[in-house]
């Protein structure tokens, strides 16, 4: 299939799954064309899909990448490579990550995180392996926090971060 249709599926595909915003999506069609080499975009109309997974996409996308000589098609690395740059295209910008975690009600997020690591390094050091546990206790553990803080934002209890 044509190259300029398959991105304009896995730009539907992300935008369904809230990987672009609406006005993210310009930009990231134009960074696809210019991986791809292409000058214009799909000038039809994409039918609607229910997709789960952008796997038949990106199959389609990485073959026509391969075709084209934009990587080395035998080597399966270059093929993983290849894909983490085609939907690096499609991911948040570390601005945006940075600015959920600082929503009030997100704030509990890096806490819970930095818990979550240590936690993690310790069993890591001290019992030489990770385990099922850490990933419980840590689920666990942001459960505990969000409804903490929850409840604290209902009754306007939340303490101030202040910005150094």
């Amino acid at each position: 299939m044509e190259i300029a249709y398959q991105i304009e599926r896995l730009l539907q595909f992300a935008q369904k799954h809230g990987l672009v915003d609406e006005l993210d999506t310009i930009y990231a069609r134009n960074a696809l064309l210019d991986l791809f080499g292409l000058e214009a975009p799909f000038a039809g109309e994409c039918a609607q899909e229910n997709l789960t997974y952008p796997t038949e996409i990106l199959d389609a996308l990485l073959d026509a990448g391969a075709e084209k000589g934009l990587f080395d098609g035998e080597v399966n690395q270059f093929r993983v490579n290849f894909e983490a740059r085609i939907m690096g295209l499609l991911m948040p910008r570390e601005s945006e990550c940075c600015r959920i975690f600082e929503q009030p009600r997100r704030r509990w997020m890096r806490p819970a995180a930095a818990v979550l690591c240590i936690s993690i390094v310790c069993s890591t050091v001290l019992l030489k392996q990770h385990s099922c546990i850490d990933v419980a206790l840590g689920a666990l553990l942001a459960l505990a926090l969000d409804a903490a803080f929850n409840r604290m934002t209902e009754r306007s209890e939340l303490p101030q971060v202040r910005k150094a």
